[in-house]
């Protein structure tokens, strides 16, 4: 028990970076969600008009494309952005599962490996006993 005993902290530690990047993955993940609502509500306000309207509406208006135009790049950008975070916090994810994996492992086998040593210990103090036994009958 003793491997198993000081692989265990090591084994908490892991978990718990495990936990937090798995925490900070799915905010990562709503924040992207946020983010492509805000485009597609940007892309909404493209609808054309087909309304009558004055030179000075149609000024307003072309100048209202052009900065929501300028939005919708700009929005683009930060979806892109939350999707390269989305994805860098997913393989950091992987990395910490992969190595609290490792761990959970490394403590089955020493957990294996020291059974296995009681088991011969039991075993052989069992044919000792036997042994002793015999030889007290032969007597």
């Amino acid at each position: 028990m003793l491997k198993q005993k000081r692989l265990e902290p090591i084994h908490d530690l892991a978990e718990r970076r495990e936990d937090e990047v798995a925490r900070e993955l799915s905010e990562a993940r709503q924040q992207l969600a946020l983010r492509e609502a805000q485009l597609r509500e940007l892309e909404g306000y493209r609808e054309p008009s087909t309304a009558a309207i004055s030179a000075e509406m149609l000024r307003n208006r072309e100048a209202f494309r052009l900065r929501l135009a300028d939005a919708i790049v700009q929005q683009r950008r930060v979806v892109e952005l939350a999707r390269r975070h989305v994805e860098q916090t997913r393989q950091r994810w992987l990395a910490s599962h992969q190595q609290t994996q490792l761990y959970d492992k490394l403590i089955d086998r020493a957990r294996t490996h020291e059974q296995a040593e009681q088991d011969r210990r039991a075993q052989r103090e069992l044919d000792e006993l036997a042994l002793r036994a015999s030889a007290l009958r032969a007597r």
